[in-house]
């Protein structure tokens, strides 16, 4: 069977929780003070498109920080997922701001 595995029947949701990519190293930074992923963070995000549809189900939604900080953008958490939402077709929602990760 070819078919990528899909959640068990009666599963309300798996919810898979992945760290961003990398920042230590050089070039994440480029001239605008924004921040990107790492040589190495860049090979673990395309590394996990090998793990979904194969050892995971593909995911139905895909969620990240939106870039937006104080003075600066931080990308990482989109590029962690970018290669993912390309191989799958699903879009990543980067709407959330640090502002929706806080506790009242």
């Amino acid at each position: 069977n070819s078919d990528p595995p899909t959640a068990p029947a009666g599963c309300e949701a798996t919810v898979m929780i992945i760290r961003h990519c990398d920042k230590n190293g050089p070039l994440i930074q480029d001239d605008q003070a924004d921040e990107h992923c790492s040589y190495a963070g860049f090979q673990r995000a395309h590394f996990l498109t090998t793990l979904f549809g194969s050892r995971w189900p593909v995911p139905a939604k895909l969620y990240a920080l939106s870039p937006g900080r104080r003075g600066h953008q931080n990308y990482r958490e989109v590029e962690t997922l970018a290669p993912l939402s390309r191989q799958t077709g699903v879009a990543i929602a980067d709407h959330f701001t640090t502002h929706h990760t806080r506790r009242s």
